[in-house]
């Protein structure tokens, strides 16, 4: 018989989402929510810090977001 896989309840969910919470501020990190057009996934793409077939991809666009503001900031 094939196990079930069990899903985290409501309050384990939360719970980790709290730990990352604070991992993130020990870390001095922030999570902010923005808006972005076509023409900013444009330049993300034409920048080479995203992939043209990830742009539909939200986790990839705010992966690239992050590189692209973390190299401004170290130059």
């Amino acid at each position: 018989m094939k196990m079930l896989k069990r899903t985290p309840s409501l309050t384990e969910r939360r719970r980790e989402q709290q730990r990352r919470h604070r991992q993130r501020e020990r870390e001095g990190r922030r999570v902010y929510a923005v808006e972005l057009d076509g023409e900013i996934i444009d330049a993300l793409v034409r920048f080479e810090w995203l992939d043209k077939a990830a742009a539909g991809d939200d986790q990839a666009v705010g992966c690239a977001v992050t590189r692209a503001l973390s190299e401004m900031a170290s130059r």
